[in-house]
Protein backbone atom coordinates (compact mmCIF):
# COMPACT_ATOMS: atom_id res chain seq x y z
CA UNK A 1 0.00 0.00 0.00
CA UNK A 2 2.80 2.43 0.87
CA UNK A 3 4.58 1.93 -2.45
CA UNK A 4 1.61 1.33 -4.73
CA UNK A 5 -0.92 3.81 -3.34
CA UNK A 6 1.28 6.47 -1.73
CA UNK A 7 4.46 6.39 -3.87
CA UNK A 8 6.61 5.83 -0.79
CA UNK A 9 10.02 4.25 -0.61
CA UNK A 10 10.23 1.74 2.23
CA UNK A 11 13.28 0.89 4.30
CA UNK A 12 13.26 -1.93 6.82
CA UNK A 13 15.60 -1.09 9.72
CA UNK A 14 15.57 -2.25 13.30
CA UNK A 15 17.07 -1.89 16.73
CA UNK A 16 17.48 -5.70 16.73
CA UNK A 17 19.85 -6.56 13.94
CA UNK A 18 23.48 -6.69 12.98
CA UNK A 19 24.75 -8.34 16.17
CA UNK A 20 25.36 -12.11 16.04
CA UNK A 21 24.43 -12.50 19.72
CA UNK A 22 20.87 -11.21 19.21
CA UNK A 23 18.29 -13.95 19.59
CA UNK A 24 16.27 -12.40 16.76
CA UNK A 25 17.52 -10.66 13.64
CA UNK A 26 14.79 -8.42 12.28
CA UNK A 27 16.70 -7.98 9.01
CA UNK A 28 16.31 -11.69 8.31
CA UNK A 29 12.54 -11.34 8.70
CA UNK A 30 12.53 -8.21 6.54
CA UNK A 31 14.40 -9.98 3.73
CA UNK A 32 11.83 -12.80 3.82
CA UNK A 33 9.00 -10.25 3.51
CA UNK A 34 10.66 -8.46 0.60
CA UNK A 35 11.23 -11.79 -1.17
CA UNK A 36 7.44 -12.29 -1.23
CA UNK A 37 6.67 -8.88 -2.76
CA UNK A 38 5.85 -8.36 -6.40
CA UNK A 39 9.01 -7.20 -8.21
CA UNK A 40 7.54 -3.81 -9.11
CA UNK A 41 6.92 -3.17 -5.40
CA UNK A 42 10.16 -4.75 -4.14
CA UNK A 43 12.28 -2.40 -6.26
CA UNK A 44 11.12 0.42 -3.94
CA UNK A 45 11.91 -1.48 -0.75
CA UNK A 46 15.30 -1.61 0.96
CA UNK A 47 16.52 -3.75 3.86
CA UNK A 48 19.15 -1.99 5.96
CA UNK A 49 20.66 -4.96 7.83
CA UNK A 50 23.54 -3.11 9.49
CA UNK A 51 23.90 -2.53 13.20
CA UNK A 52 23.17 1.08 14.18
CA UNK A 53 23.72 2.81 17.49
CA UNK A 54 20.73 4.67 18.94
CA UNK A 55 22.17 7.99 17.72
CA UNK A 56 22.63 6.54 14.22
CA UNK A 57 19.07 5.18 14.19
CA UNK A 58 17.66 8.54 15.28
CA UNK A 59 19.66 10.27 12.57
CA UNK A 60 18.40 7.75 10.02
CA UNK A 61 14.70 8.19 10.87
CA UNK A 62 14.86 11.96 11.41
CA UNK A 63 14.27 12.67 7.73
CA UNK A 64 11.65 9.96 7.18
CA UNK A 65 8.03 10.91 6.58
CA UNK A 66 7.07 8.46 9.32
CA UNK A 67 8.01 5.15 10.92
CA UNK A 68 5.91 2.01 11.23
CA UNK A 69 7.34 0.44 14.38
CA UNK A 70 7.01 -2.93 16.03
CA UNK A 71 9.88 -2.31 18.44
CA UNK A 72 9.11 0.05 21.32
CA UNK A 73 12.64 1.47 21.33
CA UNK A 74 12.41 2.36 17.63
CA UNK A 75 9.10 4.02 18.36
CA UNK A 76 10.60 6.12 21.15
CA UNK A 77 13.73 7.07 19.19
CA UNK A 78 11.62 8.14 16.22
CA UNK A 79 9.42 10.30 18.40
CA UNK A 80 12.50 11.86 20.02
CA UNK A 81 13.53 13.30 16.65
CA UNK A 82 10.01 14.38 15.70
CA UNK A 83 9.18 11.56 13.30
CA UNK A 84 5.57 10.34 13.57
CA UNK A 85 5.06 6.66 14.39
CA UNK A 86 2.38 4.14 13.50
CA UNK A 87 2.82 1.45 16.17
CA UNK A 88 2.34 -2.27 15.69
CA UNK A 89 2.20 -3.82 19.16
CA UNK A 90 3.38 -7.32 19.89
CA UNK A 91 3.74 -6.68 23.59
CA UNK A 92 2.00 -4.74 26.34
CA UNK A 93 4.58 -1.96 26.71
CA UNK A 94 4.10 -0.72 23.13
CA UNK A 95 0.36 -0.47 23.74
CA UNK A 96 1.00 1.59 26.86
CA UNK A 97 3.36 4.00 25.07
CA UNK A 98 0.79 4.41 22.27
CA UNK A 99 -1.86 5.34 24.83
CA UNK A 100 0.41 7.86 26.54
CA UNK A 101 1.33 9.66 23.32
CA UNK A 102 -2.25 9.74 22.01
CA UNK A 103 -2.12 7.27 19.12
CA UNK A 104 -3.95 4.35 20.70
CA UNK A 105 -6.70 4.70 18.08
CA UNK A 106 -4.12 3.94 15.36
CA UNK A 107 -2.37 1.10 17.19
CA UNK A 108 -2.26 -2.21 15.35
CA UNK A 109 -2.27 -5.28 17.59
CA UNK A 110 -0.12 -7.91 15.92
CA UNK A 111 -2.30 -10.71 17.32
CA UNK A 112 -5.62 -9.40 16.03
CA UNK A 113 -4.93 -6.99 13.14
CA UNK A 114 -6.62 -7.72 9.83
CA UNK A 115 -5.49 -6.46 6.41
CA UNK A 116 -8.53 -4.19 6.16
CA UNK A 117 -7.94 -2.71 9.63
CA UNK A 118 -4.26 -2.11 8.83
CA UNK A 119 -5.11 -0.44 5.52
CA UNK A 120 -7.75 1.77 7.13
CA UNK A 121 -5.51 2.89 9.99
CA UNK A 122 -2.55 3.42 7.69
CA UNK A 123 -4.73 5.63 5.48
CA UNK A 124 -5.84 7.71 8.45
CA UNK A 125 -2.27 7.94 9.72
CA UNK A 126 -0.86 9.15 6.41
Amino acid sequence: ILVRDHAKKVTFVSTCQGVPEYAHDDARTARAIVAELDPEIAEHVNVDAAFHTPDQLMSLVKDCDFVVATRMHMMIMSLCVGTPVLPIAYEFKTKEVAKRIGVADLLLDIDTVTPSEAAEKLGRFI
